[in-house]
């Protein structure tokens, strides 16, 4: 009878784990084609906005200002748009979240170097209002989605990925007075109008649990322990976190042995380079960070050219690496794979994609460009938009209509109209 009885538990078990793999995995399967389902859609929904600046070769002072405080406006504009909370609840598991914003520099067939920022439209008015914070002088175009792509060429896409956890920062412009940005628009500004090329980062807001883990390991450093040891103490992964366990079990036991039996034992010393590591990794815990796919895709009349141009576009990526303790880029480059390229084309945010960077390094990674970016194929602003005088009539024959400071800002558009006739 016992043997019954386990025998049904057994089999009743066996049933409801084999039956919630299936429903689990049903549940994904789901997930998985509605989020694809989705993509056009969700494409469609969003606004395409071409940001030009003017570049102020006669304004020796805005030359001379260091570059930590041109950057800065860049920083602070990421800064405002990582304060948008990340989207939970069902919906956003099933089909997504779709408040992606896609940062892009394009080499387009006009041989020129634009700027685009890519945005939902529930969020484009405030996408406007934190860029022209910190750009006054930038002008803002709603356009049609760029065309970088020829009827009979080849196109080829990559993708970047850490070298290293999360926590470590890479090289920013605050660590050096460079501007990074200007190798990526040379190697640009250096293909043919047949040619054509986009830099993609697609990011968008995280959980703020992400700092826990560098700030963490910055305290265990500070405890004396080396990296690899502090690395070991601080990762949640659970087979770790069991065999951290025993370490500690075992430690407990040899703290129990008479001290006159225990090893001498001298602290460990923090090297001038590892102390400086630990300010990095606080530094980077303690700014707002994104979730970052960056892609990069080129097309060109022969697959070999298109080949050579993205080596050399995710090569330049290579200057944001250093010594041990930073973080660098690795670059995948897959082909012509039809995924990455539909990816780059519906903005598509892929979490196997994903990388975490905080405010400082998308600045250093992406901003307008400087007065003093050398590049020559930039589209620069070649002469601003005034605002309509205040003091216009409100009555009379409507002449046209302005808008100044981008498109669906209701307060900032004025209509010119001409006073009554007497």
């Amino acid at each position: 009878m016992n043997v019954d009885i386990f025998s049904l538990a057994f089999f009743w078990t066996l049933y409801a784990i084999a039956a919630t793999a299936f429903l689990l995995l049903a549940l994904f399967a789901l997930r998985h084609f509605l989020r694809w389902a989705n993509l056009e859609p969700l494409s469609l929904r969003s606004q395409t906005i071409r940001v030009t600046v003017p570049k102020n070769l006669d304004d020796e002072e805005e030359r001379k200002r260091p570059l930590k405080d041109k950057l800065a406006a860049a920083e602070t504009m990421f800064s405002t748009i990582a304060g948008l909370a990340p989207q939970k609840g069902v919906k956003a598991f099933l089909y997504g979240r779709n408040d992606n914003i896609a940062f892009e520099i394009v080499a387009d067939h006009e041989g020129l170097v634009t700027f685009f920022v890519t945005v939902p439209h529930h969020v484009v008015s405030y996408a406007q209002q934190q860029i022209l914070a910190q750009y006054p002088d930038a002008h803002l175009e709603v356009v049609e989605d760029y065309n970088i792509f020829s009827p009979n060429g080849h196109i080829v896409a990559g993708y970047l990925l850490f070298k290293k956890p999360y926590l470590f920062p890479i090289n920013t412009y605050i660590d050096k007075e460079v501007d990074y940005l200007n190798a990526l628009t040379n190697v640009l500004g250096k293909l043919q109008p047949t040619e054509g090329a986009g830099i993609q980062f697609l990011m968008r807001s995280t959980k703020k649990r992400w700092q826990k883990w560098g700030t963490k390991l910055a305290r265990e450093m500070q405890k004396g322990k080396p990296l690899k040891k502090a690395l070991r103490a601080t990762d949640n992964n659970p087979l770790k976190i069991a065999l951290r366990g025993m370490g500690e079990a075992r430690n407990f036991v040899e703290s129990k042995t008479p001290e006159s039996q225990q090893p001498n034992r001298s602290p460990y010393q923090l090297s001038p380079m590892e102390q400086e590591m630990v300010k990095r990794l606080e530094t980077k815990s303690s700014k707002a960070g994104f979730e970052v796919n960056i892609r990069v895709v080129v097309s060109a009349k022969e697959k070999s050219t298109a080949g050579q141009n993205l080596r050399r576009i995710l090569d330049t990526f290579s200057q944001y690496g250093g010594y041990e303790y930073v973080n660098g880029f690795r670059s995948v480059a897959k082909g012509e794979s039809k995924k990455l390229i539909h990816q780059f084309i519906y903005r598509a945010f892929d979490p196997r994609q994903a990388m975490i960077l905080n405010t400082e390094e998308m600045a250093t990674l992406y901003h307008f460009p400087l007065a003093t970016t050398e590049t020559p194929n930039i589209r620069w602003l070649m002469a601003r938009k005034a605002p309509p005088p205040v003091n216009l009539p409100k009555d009379g024959v409507i002449l046209g209509k302005v808008t100044y400071r981008g498109n669906g800002v209701k307060n900032c558009e004025l209509q010119w109209k001409l006073g009554n006739l007497k």
